[in-house]
């Protein structure tokens, strides 16, 4: 009787253990924590965004084909399948995107994506910085170097609650980042995407 009631004990904390022991945080939320930040960025692939000129090709059907601009709200106009989402995606996303909404109205369509002019490569600095403003990026840049470029903290700034703010094919995203942490070691520097707005509060 002993031995079976110990068995039954071990389950319980068992099944304590699988329901309690790791905390669920929903796929869709919207903040990404500082930790999990790097996995969220994928810097090897280009990404589409706004102010950027594309050449949209259907092949065999040139009056279908065009050289668009991605807009302000991150959307191209084109004939037959009219407003589409563009920025956020890569050029293989929205070809595959095209083409289904193509085949609505074409038979099999061929379609091609090229990006033909890279004016999207700038980052927004807001808040509590020496100078907020827009800054064109060559390369790598990161939350670090960003908060540099902008000419350093000012002596209100809360270091450890920055925000990057990121537009992605899935909707927009919130990532957390202490900024303390990173030069003190703990964290790992965040790379920013083009169009990212780092706000300073």
């Amino acid at each position: 009787m002993k031995g079976r009631m110990l068995v039954l004990l071990f389950l319980t904390a068992l099944w304590a253990a699988g329901c309690f022991g790791t905390g669920a945080v929903s796929p869709d939320s919207a903040a990404v924590k500082p930790g999990n930040a790097d996995a969220q960025i994928d810097t090897n692939e280009f990404v589409i965004g706004p102010g950027d000129m594309l050449d949209i090709n259907v092949w065999k059907n040139p009056e279908f084909s065009r050289q668009v601009p991605v807009r302000p709200d991150g959307r191209i106009t084109l004939p037959l399948v009219g407003d589409m989402p563009a920025a956020g995606k890569s050029t293989d996303q929205l070809k595959k995107e095209l083409k289904e909404a193509f085949s609505r109205y074409l038979n099999e369509p061929t379609v091609t994506v090229i990006v033909t002019q890279v004016n999207s490569y700038r980052i927004y600095v807001q808040g509590q910085v020496a100078h907020p403003g827009i800054y064109p990026i060559t390369g790598r840049t990161t939350v670090v170097q960003a908060i540099a470029l902008a000419g350093g903290f000012t002596e209100f700034a809360a270091r450890g609650r920055l925000l990057i703010l990121r537009q992605t094919a899935k909707g927009s995203q919130r990532i957390a980042v202490d900024y303390d942490r990173i030069v003190g070691g703990k964290d790992n520097d965040v790379p920013l995407r083009p169009g990212d707005t780092l706000v300073v509060p």
